[in-house]
């Protein structure tokens, strides 16, 4: 019964996701926030590392950005960048081509379920992305067995 209820939400989600919307899908919309990081007021407040960080995934230098935002999830201190590192962290993995690494990323932030979590959404999408360039259905179908369907 529990496969059934994944299933059709898998479905549900690829239907959503297949729906076009103003001439993209809601799929393209949805990965399209995450093309450039906005420069936050306080840019110029930030650590050096952080900003370069930044110029660096917005120049589609993704392997220095992957390096950065590793560095900066490793830094305690910077404690309020650890959510948008993360996700950030695996889109550049993601756009250097190491899907597998990404994928291990993005189960991190989708076991943590979707309550309080900015990047659920757009991390879900994302493995979907995945899946659909590697054809290998099994880590999705194992983050979905997963996570109690109530929390979607």
């Amino acid at each position: 019964m529990r496969f059934r209820h994944i299933m059709l939400f898998v479905l549900a989600v690829a239907l959503l996701l297949s729906t076009a919307c103003a001439g993209k899908s809601a799929r393209d919309q949805i990965l399209e926030r995450y093309e450039r990081i906005d420069v936050p007021r306080n840019f110029e407040q930030l650590p050096p590392e952080v900003q370069q960080t930044i110029i660096d995934y917005n120049d589609g230098e993704y392997y220095k950005a992957a390096m950065g935002f590793y560095n900066i999830l490793g830094h305690e201190e910077w404690l309020a960048l650890h959510e948008s590192a993360q996700y950030y962290f695996s889109e550049s993995l993601y756009r250097v081509g190491l899907y597998q690494a990404c994928q291990y990323e993005l189960t991190k932030i989708l076991f943590k379920g979707p309550e309080n979590n900015n990047y659920f959404t757009a991390a879900l999408v994302k493995l979907l992305a995945i899946t659909y360039e590697t054809k290998d259905e099994t880590v999705i179908f194992a983050v979905l067995s997963n996570i109690p369907l109530e929390k979607f």
